[in-house]
């Protein structure tokens, strides 16, 4: 009916003369009680059109884009994760208006923003999600644990009594009862399997998260758990947890690792990468654990007991009254989980006690040998084999890596950590094959074949840097130029002395100094004879006269008294005569 009317305003705009739309707006306005703006925004709607030529600034505004552009900044991180939004528009507009920046009126400026898609409601959206897919029944399984709203106090005269932790008395303001009971809470680990969504859940009491309880988990939920009603077992290829549990369980990873079960972990707060379990999560507290408060139990013995009769009953869709059905698959959990993996094969998990010892023993390493290759005794072949490193990244000779034995493996591989340019690698190496005598079957015969062995990281390293100090030169050309010792590096244009020489080095003055009394006497020698004159001669450079052969005659002197000898001499009355040349007795 409003539109019927709206229609025949409009036909009367349209075809109003000069002067009579005043009118009609009037009637309008009192018939639908709509203002003119709203009033043309409806008859727009219908298709009228004032037939004005749109203004050439449409769409151009006078705010000035910087102030807006820092006003959406305080918008963006003004909210907390919980979605509350603690710095809203005019706020923010007044501090930046304190601070020099220009705004129109608060209608322009939210207008702005709703046309730039940067209004607070909009830039706390969570970001849009893909949609994940396994491919089979063990392709993926998701793990999370989560803290109970369960606990048990000691005491009491019937033994320990189930406890709920209620917001009033544990979470407003009171955090110090939450800490009261660390040692009494009970943990929810809770374990699908991607492709059915089977849901596994086990509950353990802890103070809070740890290795020990994971890897527990992990193990009863791929096959330790003994259950004849429940089909799922078997490792997975790849298990998703977030980045929090997996960064407190480094053993449980390697643990992993030697199990063949890749690890994807992701960012703490992104619950969506692992979404599936995090609303099993959900669906156990709501669909288990609210039973609970109608029919108390215990202990976590207890608990677990029940867990295990509700999991079964739901993921075999036979819980009394309630379709438990997945929406996807449109089957009960178990049965799709079993028809499809009839398709399949199972990875069951090793023995137990291999299972324990991967987790609990104590990290092997063993130092790379010169032939690039380590010893390890494998815990399922019990004796020690050889293992060829030769052309793995990062190998090299004398490295020490960490070794991990692989435990599904019958011939004994294990994988072998050690990093390479500050990345981790880790290598699935496989013993070496020997033949009778005990020797590798891959080894160079002799006299009938020669292997070179392959270029590690340091050779590698090596020989680029050589080629660099060489430049021109091939590997082969660089061996016979260093053997040779004639060329040298960097064509000899380095200068990597001579600008010492012109260093303008400033000048000291000697500092005195003191002799020092080694307290020992210097050795004597003493001049006599034609000793004695040799000396003289050597020294004055003039031949003895007679009369200083007489002064001499008897004279026996120490070396050190030859200049005072001299001096004497020097009083004698001497004859003119050339200086001697060659002295000879």
């Amino acid at each position: 009916m409003a539109d019927e009317i709206l229609l025949g305003f409009k036909q009367r705009i349209e075809n109003a003369k000069h002067g009579e739309k005043g009118t009609i707006l009037a009637e309008a306005k009192q018939l639908l009680g709509l203002s003119k703006d709203a009033f043309y925004r409806e008859l727009a709607k219908l298709g009228y059109s004032s037939g004005r030529k749109p203004r050439a600034d449409k769409g151009n505004s006078s705010q000035d884009p910087e102030s807006l552009d820092k006003l959406k900044a305080m918008l963006a991180v003004g909210n907390r994760k919980n979605g509350k939004q603690i710095v809203e528009t005019p706020n923010a507009v007044s501090i930046l208006a304190a601070n020099g920046c220009e705004f129109k009126s608060n209608s322009t400026v939210r207008r702005l923003l709703r046309e730039q898609n940067a209004t607070a409601k909009m830039l706390t959206q969570s970001t849009a999600h893909v949609q994940l897919r396994s491919l089979y029944p063990n392709h993926v399984h998701q793990v999370d644990p989560s803290l109970c709203l369960i606990y048990y106090p000691p005491g009491g005269k019937k033994g320990r009594v189930q406890r709920f932790m209620s917001d009033d008395e544990f979470y407003k303001n009171k955090p110090e009862n939450l800490e009261k009971i660390k040692n009494l809470r009970v943990w929810r680990y809770v374990l699908t399997d991607h492709y059915s969504g089977a849901v596994r859940v086990r509950y353990y009491e802890s103070a809070g998260e740890t290795m020990a309880n994971l890897y527990d988990f992990l193990l009863w939920c791929w096959g330790l758990h003994n259950d004849e009603k429940c089909p799922v077992r078997g490792l997975p290829d790849i298990l998703v947890m977030d980045k929090g549990s997996a960064n407190t369980a480094g053993a449980v990873l390697r643990a992993l690792d030697a199990l063949s079960v890749d690890v994807i972990d992701h960012e703490v707060g992104r619950a969506r990468a692992k979404g599936q379990v995090e609303n099993a999560n959900n669906l156990v507290e709501k669909l288990f654990e609210s039973r609970l408060m109608f029919e108390p139990v215990n202990s976590v013995a207890e608990l677990n007991e029940h867990a295990i009769s509700w999991q079964n009953a739901y993921n075999a869709d036979q819980i009394p009254h309630y379709s438990a059905k997945h929406s996807r698959h449109g089957k009960g959990r178990y049965e799709f989980w079993m028809k499809r993996m009839a398709h399949g094969k199972v990875r069951d998990l090793p023995s137990e006690d291999i299972c324990r010892w991967l987790l609990t023993h104590k990290e092997e390493t063993r130092m790379v040998r010169p032939d690039l290759s380590i010893t390890f005794v494998h815990p399922g072949v019990k004796r020690s084999q050889k293992y060829a490193l030769d052309g793995l990244v990062g190998i090299y000779k004398g490295l020490k890596v960490l070794v991990l034995p692989m435990a599904l493996s019958e011939r004994g591989e294990v994988l072998v950590y050690c990093k390479h340019q500050g990345e981790q690698q880790i290598h699935t190496v496989a013993p070496i094959e020997t033949d009778e005598a005990g020797f590798d079957v891959n080894g160079a015969v002799i006299g009938q074949q020669m292997k070179a062995p392959k270029d590690t990281s340091l050779d590698i390293a090596r020989k680029q840097a050589e080629r660099g100090a060489y430049p021109g030169m091939s590997d082969e050309e660089i061996v016979k130029a260093k053997r040779g010792k004639k060329a040298v590096p960097f064509g000899g244009t380095l200068d990597a002395h001579s600008h010492l020489n012109e260093l303008q080095t400033p000048d000291f003055m000697r500092v005195r100094g003191e002799q020092v009394d080694t307290g020992l006497q210097q050795p004597t020698h003493t001049l006599a004879g034609v000793a004695l004159r040799k000396a003289i001669v050597a020294k004055r450079g003039t031949p003895i006269t007679p009369e200083e052969k007489i002064y001499l005659a008897d004279r026996s002197i120490d070396a050190s008294q030859l200049l005072s000898l001299l001096d004497e001499l020097a009083t004698f009355d001497k004859p003119n005569h050339l200086n001697v040349v060659n002295f000879t007795r």
